[in-house]
């Protein structure tokens, strides 16, 4: 049982307070968030499970849980990103990030990914494994571009590292000037 006490700067409770912690939230709809963190940049939606369990002390926590996502959509319409029916299955603890799958749907192929993010001596420490099959990373009118591939993702606090192999399996590139000149309707050459 833990008990707030009265201290110098008023109440509170002791580090060395004993905790105890399982909790459950769950978002139907992760649409205010994502407008929260990107802005106007990006548009999502989906839904999220957190459940954290969590014991130890109020100055020393140990916590642990999962982390499950679904029907992640992500769009940004002006540059022709379109991702959709996504993924998320994700584990957390005191050592870090287990991401064991992502998998969001781009056109008709696939994006999935899986690794660890964690810290070290509080620095940041990424190692994820990549692949893209057939994914369509823009669709947009003038410019499509659609590819397949896997490689790694790698990162501390110094350098970040992106290795793989990568094809295009499709592109467009339309180059045509809306402004350009050109002939009238009643014009015939000949």
């Amino acid at each position: 049982q833990t008990v707030a006490e009265r201290r110098e700067a008023g109440w509170g409770i002791a580090g060395t307070a004993p905790l105890k912690l399982d909790a459950r939230a769950e978002w139907k709809s992760i649409r205010t968030l994502v407008a929260l963190l990107a802005g106007d940049a990006l548009t999502g939606d989906g839904s999220l499970v957190l459940s954290v369990q969590g014991d130890g002390t109020v100055a020393e926590p140990r916590l642990a849980g999962t982390l499950a996502g679904d029907k992640l959509k992500f769009e940004q319409v002006a540059r022709g990103v379109f991702l959709r029916d996504g993924m998320l299955r994700a584990r957390f603890g005191d050592d870090g990030l287990a991401v064991s799958e992502v998998r969001i749907r781009g056109g008709d192929g696939t994006f999935s990914a899986k690794g660890r993010l964690a810290t070290r001596e509080g620095k940041p420490q990424v190692d994820l494994a990549w692949s893209a099959q057939k994914l369509a990373v823009v669709q947009h009118p003038d410019l499509r571009l659609t590819v397949s591939g896997a490689g790694t993702l790698k990162a501390d606090d110094r350098q970040i590292a992106l290795a793989g192999d990568l094809t295009a399996d499709h592109g467009r590139i339309d180059l045509r000037s809306q402004t350009a000149p050109s002939l009238g309707g009643d014009v015939v050459v000949a």
